[in-house]
């Protein structure tokens, strides 16, 4: 793929930029709760079956650190309920890893705590990085006309 490094979408708020090498977007949170499962009702980690409460993210008194559990045994709900409520909380300034498929399927490859706690603080947008077929990725999420976007970055 070849891009034009001088070329971008302007507007009041920048919908999408190139970061080095990488695609990053405000991606609308509505648009992709609609081509997604919300991870509040379907937690997507493999050690959970059960919705996470938002009620017990907004009462949490202890707060799970930002650094992510690497070691390969389950973790307790309560580990990734006291995780989503550090996000809610504080925030965070690392984009939401985010693939579009050939197919326009949406796949989160690491993020969804952050998307969780977008959810639940009602945020409009959610700060991704986007990898995969990027005119996928505009169609999905209409940041821009289709043959604008190709002259543009393809």
């Amino acid at each position: 793929m070849v891009r034009n490094n001088s070329t971008h979408m302007t507007s009041t708020v920048k919908k999408f930029w190139w970061e080095g090498d990488e695609f990053r977007a405000l991606v609308p949170l509505k648009r992709l709760m609609a081509l997604y499962d919300d991870p509040i009702m379907f937690p997507p980690w493999r050690d959970m079956n059960t919705p996470i409460s938002v009620a017990d993210v907004l009462t949490v008194e202890t707060f799970t650190d930002t650094s992510p559990y690497r070691e390969n045994n389950p973790k307790p709900y309560r580990w990734h309920v006291e995780r989503i409520a550090y996000f809610v909380m504080h925030g965070w300034n690392i984009p939401v890893e985010m693939e579009v498929t050939q197919s326009g399927e949406v796949l989160i490859h690491d993020g969804h705590h952050r998307l969780a706690a977008s959810l639940i603080r009602g945020d409009r947008v959610l700060y991704v990085n986007v990898s995969g077929f990027l005119e996928q990725a505009n169609r999905r999420f209409r940041w821009m006309p289709v043959k604008a976007f190709q002259r543009v970055f393809m």
